[in-house]
């Protein structure tokens, strides 16, 4: 067995050429789809960082694990309004030349999936390890890994580039590529702020922008948001000229990302293993670019948030080349697929599902996913049923804000995503049936999950989401200090 899974953080979907986008961000990741498998209806089940990571390495929904958001409420993890219990693991090998200090198991209920690998594997030889920084944020990660690299400890995690992760992780993979192993590789660079050589910047401008947003909305935008974070106006973005070349810094971001993907499939190559490895390449969230105002972040379960890409290589395997899966599937289902690929048994735990029969063109077992359930806890306060696959084509989403965020988003939104991709036209009054319908799935699913328990996203809701707190904190102190508005986002000397 041996596995890379390639985690690029804050990547959306229709920014990859494999996906449909025209500019050539991603030709790395694209070979990967040519060469194995591309799913289309991929979901983040919570979102942003912290609970997406919970949720693919615990295999377990935020309203299971309490982990909704970030800050001191993400440093524990386990079975949610119960005492999380002592998992029966023994302290993990710590590789001195990769690891950084080591931190004994902490424990939880549901193993982690590098845990459950490590003890039904470990002593059959396989190795797991991570390269990464996103222990900083949340300190379970460090659980459970044979190696546990972060890197350049003096850098905020967010800042470490690719070229710092790619060199540790071929270094580990030039001593045990030969190995069974679990290799986990953390890339934040797509995740603003955007800081690539400006070369790759500059090769982005050579091709055409999207059209959208229009010149007018953004303007519109930067005026009535200029107050708040991750607007247009905070990144001093005042029209399409502006948006356009930060556009470009979130491509450049993306292709330089790629790049190293690539040196990490031709490392691979080189050990005579690039077959023989499952690769999967995933993000942990989208990003909305214009999409609900926000400019360079994700604040809720929209789209641009939740409904992500991954894409699976392995030939030896029998995944096809080219092949297309359009089942709905999770992020939590990564540890059920990598329990199918070694053949143990997963947790019982866990409530994912094995995606490999699918990556190898196998009909999706019954009971087929129509919809799929997703939640945030950080910029807002959000629980979304979005149904896929309806009859016609016409899929519903139906979104509880309990709490609005900076935003005020309504308490009730829901969206025809046929007609309204972007999410834009709340029909939720024009449609009482369907939304009523919704609300009872929805609810009937909160209440399988919390089992008499108090819902954690609603907890979140009543303290306030962390980043929404902090921001009217300075709020109430002055206005955001914000560049001078003349200022624009676009370098004086294009201008």
């Amino acid at each position: 067995m041996k596995v890379l899974y390639i985690d690029i953080d804050s990547l959306r979907r229709d920014h990859i050429g494999c996906y449909g986008y025209e500019r050539p961000t991603t030709p790395n990741l694209d070979r990967i789809a040519a060469e194995g498998a591309r799913f289309t209806n991929m979901y983040a089940a919570d979102t942003p960082c912290v609970p997406a990571r919970a949720s693919i390495f615990t295999g377990r929904w935020g309203i299971k694990t309490g982990l909704l958001t970030h800050g001191e409420r993400a440093q524990s993890i386990g079975d949610y309004g119960r005492p999380a219990g002592e998992l029966n693991t023994k302290p993990w090998e710590q590789d001195s030349r990769y690891a950084g200090p080591t931190y004994p198991p902490i424990g939880s209920r549901a193993p982690q999936v590098q845990q459950h690998l490590a003890e039904q594997r470990g002593e059959a030889g396989l190795r797991t390890a991570a390269v990464s920084t996103f222990a900083d944020q949340a300190s379970w990660f460090r659980t459970g890994w044979n190696a546990y690299y972060r890197p350049q400890w003096h850098l905020v995690h967010s800042r470490v580039q690719a070229p710092v992760i790619t060199a540790h992780a071929l270094a580990w993979l030039k001593d045990h590529a030969q190995d069974d192993f679990f290799l986990y590789v953390h890339y934040w660079d797509p995740h603003q702020s955007y800081k690539s050589p400006q070369s790759y910047v500059d090769s982005m401008l050579a091709y055409p922008p999207p059209d959208w947003p229009p010149d007018e909305r953004i303007r519109e935008d930067a005026e009535r948001y200029a107050h708040m974070p991750n607007s247009a106006g905070s990144h001093r973005i005042w029209g399409k000229e502006d948006f356009d070349y930060w556009l470009a810094m979130y491509d450049a971001e993306i292709a330089y990302c790629d790049e190293h993907v690539g040196r990490l499939l031709d490392a691979l190559e080189a050990a005579g293993v690039l077959d023989d490895t499952l690769i999967i390449a995933a993000t942990d969230h989208g990003e909305n670019q214009g999409e609900h105002s926000v400019y360079g972040d994700h604040w809720g379960v929209f789209e641009t948030d939740a409904h992500i890409w991954m894409l699976a290589r392995w030939p030896q395997g029998g995944i096809q080349p080219g092949a297309v899966v359009d089942a709905a599937g999770y992020t939590l289902d990564l540890g059920p697929t990598l329990c199918d690929v070694a053949g143990i048994e997963q947790p019982a735990r866990w409530q994912g599902r094995s995606l490999l029969g699918m990556m190898r063109g196998e009909p999706e077992p019954e009971p087929r996913r129509d919809h799929v359930y997703l939640e945030h806890g950080l910029w807002s306060a959000q629980r979304a049923i979005r149904t896929i696959g309806a009859a016609g084509g016409r899929d519903w989403k139906l979104i509880k804000s309990y709490h609005g965020g900076l935003m005020n988003w309504p308490l009730t939104q829901l969206f025809d995503l046929a007609n309204d991709p972007r999410e834009e036209d709340n029909v939720a009054d024009a449609n009482p049936a369907i939304t009523r319908d919704l609300e009872y799935r929805l609810w009937q699913w909160e209440e399988e999950q919390l089992q008499g328990w108090p819902d954690p996203l609603k907890k979140v809701a009543q303290e306030g989401p962390q980043t929404v707190v902090s921001a009217l904190e300075t709020m109430r102190e002055g206005p955001f200090p914000w560049p001078d508005p003349e200022g624009h986002v676009v370098p004086e000397r294009r201008r």
